[in-house]
């Protein structure tokens, strides 16, 4: 039992240790991110870029009216506000989607939100790449892809366990299995976000027939 307390301690800590390097690594990506999407070749970010960050940090002693963000909640709220705009699908610059954010009441916690912000708006599942640098657009085909996606996975995991298998053939579906359901919570994590990140705020079908 000693032995086990001390190793249960051992580990703790190297979690401890590894979260913070996360934490550090995060943090580093997100602002090289911010550097790679400046309005021209350069590995800096823009003056623009630059004076958004020092307009928003000058503001930042009165409380934004709906409150900060951090986290997922980034990603769904910014999702929630540009799929209510006027154009949804049309690409936006990260900066002046931050700028929507910010309007609709919201703002990011951290020292540097706009870094916060790009870096989360890349996670989620109903936003693109629109081909320009710094440039992002709604994807709302992405919800009925998912789904394809996640009957596609619902019927290998059905069909694992026809006829006989030998114990090996057992063991190596025991692993497909796992893989396969790894895949699932995966899949549906993204589509819970994409509810509530669009939550009635647009027709999608509508939305694109437009465009």
């Amino acid at each position: 039992m000693e032995r086990v307390e001390v190793r249960v301690s051992d580990l703790n800590g190297e979690i401890a240790q590894a979260e913070s390097a996360a934490q550090h690594i995060r943090h580093q990506l997100a602002l090289l991110a911010q550097f790679a999407h400046g309005d021209d070749d350069s590995p800096f970010i823009s003056r623009t870029g630059l004076q958004l960050v020092a307009a928003r940090q000058a503001q930042r002693s009165l409380p934004p009216r709906l409150g900060y963000l951090q986290g997922s909640e980034i990603r769904i709220a910014a999702v929630r506000v540009l799929a209510a705009s006027e154009a949804p699908s049309r690409p936006i610059r990260y900066t002046d989607w931050y700028e929507v954010l910010v309007a609709a009441g919201h703002d990011v916690v951290g020292q540097d939100p706009l870094a916060s912000f790009l870096t989360q708006i890349g996670r989620s599942p109903l936003v693109r790449r629109a081909g320009g640098r710094g440039l992002y657009a709604l994807d709302f085909s992405a919800q009925e892809k998912i789904r394809a996606r996640l009957l596609s996975l619902h019927q290998e995991l059905a069909s694992l366990h026809q006829g006989q298998q030998t114990i090996d053939e057992v063991a190596s579906i025991a692993q497909k299995r796992s893989d396969l359901t790894r895949e699932v919570v995966r899949f549906e994590r993204a589509l819970r976000e994409i509810s509530q990140s669009l939550d009635g705020s647009v027709n999608p079908i509508m939305e694109q027939e437009q465009w």
